[in-house]
């Protein structure tokens, strides 16, 4: 098992990096009038918008998944029926003839 050190001369390096960096930026931005409170509010109505057009979107498609499910699902019913059915003499019983080996 190998021991790992903890560098800290690398940690306040990449503080001091991050600090700089930080400063440059926050200056650059006060230069184009941009503060952090406007960013913070851009980011909260961006994702507020997102998820309306999500909400939006799931209630368009609940409607049209309720109006073919109206059909699909009784067609399904009868079909999966229709195969019980059809193999009620097989060895099988009454297990989907999809399920069931093939006779060899």
């Amino acid at each position: 098992m190998k021991i790992r050190y903890i560098d800290v001369r690398k940690i306040i390096g990449t503080g001091i990096k991050l600090l700089l960096v930080s400063l440059l930026i926050g200056w650059v931005l006060s230069v184009i009038v941009i503060d952090a409170l406007g960013i913070i509010r851009f980011l909260s109505r961006s994702l507020r918008h997102a998820g309306e057009l999500a909400t939006d979107g799931v209630r368009w498609a609940v409607s049209y998944i309720l109006l073919g499910a109206v059909i699909v699902v009784p067609f399904y019913i009868v079909k999966q029926g229709w195969i019980c059915c059809s193999t009620a003499g097989s060895d099988a019983g009454l297990v989907p003839r999809l399920l069931t080996p093939e006779p060899v």
